[in-house]
């Protein structure tokens, strides 16, 4: 099996103000936002891709074991090593509505957002990319390898995809 994959995000921006003769514009853009992952390990290489989508009731977890209990595409089980990217989109569309990635299952992978039980927030319609791909978040078997994810306000949706190493 081999693996190619893509990282790719755009931030641009335009900015006026004033009208005719006293108006001022301004636009710029963040580049160089694209890794290209080719097959195996190290800087910019990974071993394949996870994708889930699932729903979460209101208050309520979605405990993801990254290690020995994911099947990739082919329904092969994967025990991750490494994280080297992820992308979490929060399908709901409602005021508070929120998904919220990490918090404190035992095992937690506390690599991507560091400490014991930090959180991190993803409103409705909201879409969060992490691109690690010369370090990656390490995925330690058994006591760090829970990623969990929590609805907040009322039932979640999401779409999930995680590039790794094993």
């Amino acid at each position: 099996m081999s693996f190619t994959g893509k990282v790719q995000a755009l931030v641009s921006w335009a900015l006026t103000a004033g009208s005719g003769i006293t108006s001022a514009a301004a636009s710029s853009s963040v580049s160089d936002l694209l890794t290209n992952f080719t097959d195996g390990t190290g800087d910019g290489k990974a071993s394949g891709v996870y994708v889930k989508s699932g729903s979460i009731s209101a208050s309520a977890n979605d405990d993801i074991d990254l290690s020995g209990s994911v099947t990739n595409a082919f329904g092969t089980t994967v025990a991750m090593a490494k994280i080297k990217a992820i992308a979490i989109k929060n399908k709901a569309t409602t005021t508070g509505y929120n998904l919220l990635i990490g918090g404190s299952a035992s095992a937690a992978i506390t690599t991507i957002l560091g400490g014991t039980a930090p959180t991190l927030k993803i409103g409705p319609k909201g879409w969060v990319v992490l691109n690690n791909p010369f370090d990656g978040h390490v995925v330690t078997a058994t006591t760090a390898d829970i990623l969990r994810l929590t609805a907040s306000g009322g039932d979640i949706t999401y779409d999930l995809a995680i590039f790794y190493e094993v």
